[in-house]
């Protein structure tokens, strides 16, 4: 014979789900929430769907926002393009996985390159040639 502990497992009728499920679900998704909270920049140009194969300028809407959290003014800038990363999907043709936005700034010879998942979601930036990373003021 099983026994119900009815006050933990939904069976009370104050709490329909229980009190030590609901704390435990509850606890769980307010750690999720802060984790996610903390690792998402604050200007995030977050898209709800992914990038399509083919998409013009994709994701430079967020590589601005990181520009700009960079300190590099508009005026610096020579060129800003977005390259998309592919994979293949099985028998779909091309899947974007992801997106780099490559900056050509006018103080130094090479590029600042920012890489976003494919929501947009900033990833990292990397320097090629001679220029630098700036560090964030």
């Amino acid at each position: 014979m099983t026994v119900i502990d009815r006050e933990n497992f939904g069976m009370n009728a104050s709490r329909p789900w229980g009190a030590k499920w609901q704390a435990s679900i509850g606890g769980a998704a307010l750690a999720l929430l802060t984790a996610v909270m903390l690792t998402a920049p604050a200007t995030a140009q977050v898209r709800s769907e992914a990038v399509s194969y083919g998409e013009k300028d994709a994701c430079l809407d967020a590589a601005r926002s990181e520009i700009a959290a960079l300190g590099i003014e508009a005026d610096q800038i020579s060129a800003l393009k977005s390259v998309p990363e592919t994979g293949g999907g099985a028998g779909v043709g091309p899947v974007v996985t992801g997106v780099e936005a490559w900056l050509t700034p006018k103080y130094c010879q090479g590029h600042l390159v920012f890489k976003f998942d494919e929501f947009c979601r900033y990833k990292e930036v990397y320097s090629r040639g001679d220029c630098k990373v700036p560090a964030k003021p």
